[in-house]
Parts: C-alpha cells; sequence; structure tokens
C-alpha cells in the first residue's frame, strides 16, 4: 500500500542516485586524462601478454628475455607506423608550402 513514507524515501533515493550519478561522473572528468593511460596500458597489456606466453611456453624464453623481446616487438610496430606515416605528412607539407594561400584566400573573400 501506497502512502506518504513510501512515496518520500522513493523520492530521497531517486536523488541520493542522481547525486552519487553526479559525483561520479564530475571525478571521471576530473580523471580522464589519467583514465586514457590506464586503458592504454591494459589494452597493451592484453595484446602483450600472448606474446610474452609465446616467447615462454614456445620457444623456451626465460621471463626477462621474453619482457625484453615484447617490449621490442612494440617499439618495432610504434617505429614502423612513425616511418610509414612520415613520408606522407612530408609531402603533404611540401604540397601546402607550393600553394598560393594568400591568393587563395583573396579569391575565396
Amino acid at each position: 500500500m501506497l502512502n506518504s513514507k513510501t512515496i518520500a524515501t522513493g523520492i530521497l533515493r531517486a536523488i541520493g542516485v542522481l547525486v552519487l550519478a553526479t559525483i561520479s561522473l564530475y571525478f571521471l572528468d576530473l580523471f580522464q586524462s589519467i583514465l586514457i593511460y590506464l586503458v592504454v596500458a591494459l589494452i597493451l597489456t592484453l595484446i602483450g601478454n600472448p606474446i610474452l606466453d609465446f616467447f615462454k611456453n614456445r620457444l623456451k624464453f626465460k621471463h626477462t628475455l621474453a619482457t625484453i623481446a615484447t617490449l621490442l616487438i612494440f617499439i618495432l610496430c610504434i617505429a614502423g607506423f612513425v616511418m610509414m606515416f612520415t613520408p606522407l605528412i612530408s609531402s603533404q607539407g611540401e604540397n601546402l608550402s607550393l600553394q598560393k594561400t594568400a591568393e587563395i584566400e583573396k579569391n575565396i573573400t
């Protein structure tokens, strides 16, 4: 049966949930940059763990050497991506420097 005490308890509980949700979102906003680093670290760990297990179990590396090899693979992948996009970015920069930006801006206006 509904009475005023039940309704008041429900309203107070709903207000409490809303306040708690608001405070949680505020703290998530404060720690957003830290959370991004934690998520990236989690993803890299999830990718690196099978590689580490492969080196330890199949190739019989010791844990330290397997860790170094896994980190070396990560570094080589990052360097490969940088080397892959560097010529593209530099050629685009050259194309932009060859354009007559003042003339284009004048034509637009």
